[in-house]
Order: C-alpha cells, then structure tokens, then sequence
C-alpha cells in the first residue's frame, strides 16, 4: 500500500471494517446462525489497519505520539460511557463508582484478554468497547519501539521474533482464557508496513487465499462439534478471523493497484470521506441499540434493520460534533475532508 496521508486502500479497508463490525452485531441481533462469525473479522481488519498505519511512520516523540492516539480513542469513549451512565442513573436509580475507574483507564476489555478480575459489571452498551483496550495496549507497545529506535533501528528479525513468540504464547496460554493474537494482528500490520512485500505478489496473494479458504472450512467444520472448546475459540477463531482480515486488506491493495484512478475519485467522494471520518463512531455508538439501553424491537426486523442504521449514524454524527466543539471555537475546519 502507499504511504501518503489519505491512502485510498486504507480508506476502504476503514469503511469496510466498519460495516462488517454493523452487520456483526446486527446479524447476530437478527438471530442468523452463520453471518456473525464471517462479518466479525472487522475487528482485526481495524488492527491491521492500526497497526500498518502505525509502522509506516517513525515517531521522534513517542510519548506525544502515544498522548495523541490515547486522546483520540478515549474522549468520544468517555463521552459515550458518561452520557449511558446519566441514563442509567435516570432510569434505574443507581450508580457504581468502580465502573467510572474501569472505564476511566480504558481497562473494560481486560476481561476478554486476561482472566483477571473486574470489580464493576460493564455499562450498558458498551460491551464492544474491549477493542478500545487492546488498541490502548497496542499503542503503548508502539511507543516503547519508537523509543528504543532512538538507539538503534529494530529489524525484520525483531518483529518476526515477536511474531513468533506472541503466537507460541498464545498456544501456550489459550486454554487459561488469556487472548495475545489481537496484539499479532496489530504487529503484523505494523510489519508489512514496515517491510512490504515487493516479488511475486500475485503468488503471494494466491498462497493467502489458499490458506484463508483452508483456514475457514476448517472453523466451519469444527464449529459443529467443539463449538464451545477452548482450543476452537482461544485459537482457531481468532487465527482464522486475521487470516480473513489479511486476505481483504490484500484484495483492496491490489485492486487499488490494477485500478487507481475509479478508486481514488471513489474515496475522494465527500460522502465517502465522511463515511471515512465517521467510522469510529459508529463503532462506539451502534451497540446500544441492539443490546440496550435502547434496544430495538425484533418484532419487525427490516424497520428495526432500517432505524438501527439511521441511529447509529445520526448518533455517531453527534458524537463528532461534541468532540469537535474545541475546533470549533478555535474557528478551525469542522471536517477534514
């Protein structure tokens, strides 16, 4: 993939990555059996595509780097948990202090990675918020090997050995519930960025879809009898999900390649680049409205369909209104499109 500022791959890749989270969710609120495990590779689509955004850049001051990113993930995440907290205490009459910290530090998803004990129940709504926490621990790593390039640049040895061990630890560790695999897809694509692939792409492409398809049958098959076993759901999910998410950020490149010009005046549309733009808050706000505190009826599936995605835009759209309110009084451009 190319490296400038707004990268038509990437674009895609986001708004793609987003729309697979949406149909995740909804599929599973719609109670279709197979559709949610295929549409979940959006997830680590969003850390490949961290991850490579993070390796094609060499940061001088990591530290404010790191500020940066963590500033732009948790205000719009403190913002939503804020405004479901009110309603919760509105509605329900009650308040835990413990769910304020948990949040506050951005540790919600601690309990999907490590089996370490969380003193508060999670919000309403924001069970997808883990991915917030493993993306928080991504960038801290970052910043650590941004600072330890001052001294010396780290080689392709380096990240294949942390590859490595990252996997045969999760090998190791996958039946004490302990999930590494989000930090391998994020470094994998903080790899390729950092030593993309140049020769024989094709064969390349062709070998990934390959294993991808192998990968895929193999989950589907194992699905039916060890559906609930850790080894199915500890390695073969999430392995099989980042060679998915491989394969479609692979596919988007080299059609990008075989057709730059339709691909760019498509990305370079403003409906498009607000698509773009509004991504990450769908992500935050889309769930409340399958899972509550403003859970949509299923009695009538398509007008519940049609309102959870007017409302997850509408409420994404005034989410990045109110983290843009600081812009604003700074007379700076509301959009960057």
């Amino acid at each position: 993939m190319e490296r400038t500022k707004r990268n038509p791959s990437i674009s895609i890749a986001r708004v793609l990555g987003m729309d697979l989270i949406l149909l995740c969710h909804l599929t599973s609120w719609l109670h279709w059996d197979y559709l949610p495990q295929l549409f979940n590779v959006g997830v680590p689509l969003f850390l490949l595509i961290s991850g490579y955004l993070s390796g094609g850049r060499f940061e001088k001051q990591p530290s404010f780097w790191l500020k940066k990113r963590l500033t732009k993930i948790c205000v719009p995440m403190y913002l939503l948990a804020g405004f479901l907290v009110c309603y919760t205490v509105i509605t329900e009459h009650h308040f835990r202090v413990s769910e304020i910290f948990v949040y506050l530090f951005n540790l919600q998803g601690t309990r999907y990675m490590f089996p370490l004990p969380i003193w508060a129940p999670e919000i309403p709504g924001t069970r997808h918020l883990w991915f917030l926490t493993a993306i928080m621990l991504c960038y801290c790593m970052t910043a650590v090997f941004y600072k330890a390039e001052d001294h010396h640049p780290l080689s392709k040895r380096f990240f294949i050995g942390l590859l490595v061990v990252i996997l045969c630890a999760q090998c190791a560790l996958f039946s004490f519930q302990i999930q590494l695999l989000y930090f391998a897809t994020y470094f994998l694509g903080f790899f390729l960025a950092r030593f993309p692939l140049k020769n024989k792409l094709g064969l390349k492409y062709c070998l990934l879809t390959v294993v991808m398809l192998i990968g895929l049958g193999l989950r589907f098959y194992l699905r039916e009898t060890q559906r609930d076993a850790p080894l199915y759901v500890g390695l073969v999910v999430p392995l099989t999900h980042t060679a998915l998410a491989l394969w479609i950020l692979g596919t988007i490149t080299l059609l990008y390649r075989r057709f730059p010009a339709q691909i760019r005046n498509m990305t370079e549309n403003f409906t498009w680049r607000l698509a773009d733009q509004l991504s990450f808050f769908v992500f935050l706000t889309h769930y409340m409205f399958l899972v509550g505190p403003f859970q949509l009826p299923q009695s009538h599936p398509f007008m519940g369909t049609l309102l959870f995605f007017v409302l997850s835009f509408v409420s994404a759209f005034a989410l990045f209104l109110v983290t843009r309110i600081p812009s604003i009084l700074r007379k700076q451009k509301l959009f960057e499109i």
